[in-house]
């Protein structure tokens, strides 16, 4: 509890920060940043036992004033009854649509996610996701580095899940939507 104060502490002091200096009404694209993609709130997985979302990390490559490309990365480590690891690589291409200091993008968002659960009585789980859908967001910049963003998607996933030992398997694929929070950092 006391983490998550402190860290909200240091976002508020920040996001002051930087509504203090941000006066210019600069309203070109940085070319490159990083970023934190949150996706807490993909409601289909939420009656998946073994699943637990991942945090990514993305690099925000912007083209020009009018199309980005965000590759991210994203792991998870879990334990509890289960020993779980998650590991997730996308990308996502978008159109932006520049509005001073408010960009709304439209594009697609795909991604690999491959998780192993370790079960009681030695039995490993091992899930493969591809997940591929479009994607709307935006982005509101407090001064000309720091943004504050929100997405919304649609996404086909489709899974591979392996049993080891046993070699039991189960296939499937379905629709499903999600939103994410992004914080991102440009130079």
């Amino acid at each position: 509890m006391r983490k998550t104060k402190f860290l909200v502490l240091i976002v508020v002091m920040f996001l002051n920060t930087n509504l203090i200096f941000s006066q210019e009404n600069d309203t070109r694209m940085p070319l490159f940043g990083f970023g934190i993609h949150m996706e807490q709130f993909k409601l289909n997985d939420l009656q998946d036992q073994y699943y637990f979302p991942v945090t990514k990390f993305l690099i925000s490559f912007n083209i020009n004033d009018h199309f980005k490309i965000e590759p991210e990365i994203g792991f998870n480590f879990g334990v509890n009854h289960n020993d779980n690891t998650n590991i997730a690589i996308g990308l996502g291409a978008f159109y932006v649509f520049n509005r001073n200091k408010l960009n709304i993008y439209t594009g697609l968002r795909s991604e690999y996610d491959k998780m192993n659960t370790e079960e009681n009585f030695n039995t490993t789980r091992e899930t493969e996701k591809i997940i591929i859908g479009p994607t709307l967001g935006c982005e509101y910049f407090f001064g000309n580095h720091f943004s504050v963003g929100g997405e919304l998607g649609a996404k086909f996933i489709h899974f591979n899940t392996t049993l080891d030992p046993g070699g039991s398997s189960d296939s499937n694929s379905y629709l499903s939507s999600d939103a994410g929070l992004l914080l991102r950092f440009y130079f």
